[in-house]
């Protein structure tokens, strides 16, 4: 902590001895649905990892509207989401991202990795998110969630609201520091 009185953590992995874990979350306003037609099966946003470009390239090839992009924040984020029926992130190590929050407050199906801290921050399985282990576990998720399109509504709408219910919002996160650092009342 040297010089901090205060150290915050989003990554249980990573965190130090005496690190306050505080997650990462989703923004209150990039991360709200927007009602656009449906042009992607299949969207990942971030870095360009030989995994998820496998990945995507079996999706492709197996006929499924694909998307993957890098850079894309915000209102450009909030609209390539919006536009895909499943968000998939892939952590590369083992950390739960803030992708992970993105996708789930979009409320579009999240088929995410399966990751330590999911568990921790009570995120079931087949309610909120659809996870894998391997490159074909996730394809079959991405399958089983696109052949059944009342399964893949009702978790984007789980996950959404798992976000919303527990708080999982910067703004929520901004408060948290406030409280533990003294600076305003705890709720």
């Amino acid at each position: 902590q040297g010089n901090y009185h205060f150290t915050f953590c989003p990554q249980i992995p990573y965190a130090g001895e005496n690190e306050y874990y505080l997650p990462y979350a989703a923004d209150s306003e990039w991360c709200t649905p927007i009602d656009t037609p449906k042009l992607y099966d299949v969207t990942i946003v971030g870095n360009h990892y030989q995994n998820r470009l496998e990945l995507m390239r079996h999706l492709q090839g197996s006929g499924r509207r694909t998307k993957f992009e890098l850079g894309v924040a915000k209102e450009d984020m909030q609209l390539l989401y919006s536009q895909s029926i499943c968000g998939i992130n892939w952590s590369s190590l083992n950390d739960l991202t803030a992708r992970v929050f993105e996708v789930s407050s979009l409320g579009i199906v999240p088929i995410i990795n399966r990751v330590s801290d999911l568990d921790r921050l009570e995120f079931v399985e087949g309610k909120h998110y659809l996870g894998f282990s391997s490159m074909q576990e996730a394809q079959e998720q991405v399958n089983r969630a696109l052949d059944n399109p009342q399964l893949a509504a009702e978790i984007g709408k789980n996950a959404r609201e798992k976000i919303i219910n527990d708080k999982h919002t910067w703004d929520e996160r901004a408060n948290t520091i406030l409280e533990v650092c003294g600076l305003i009342d705890k709720k």
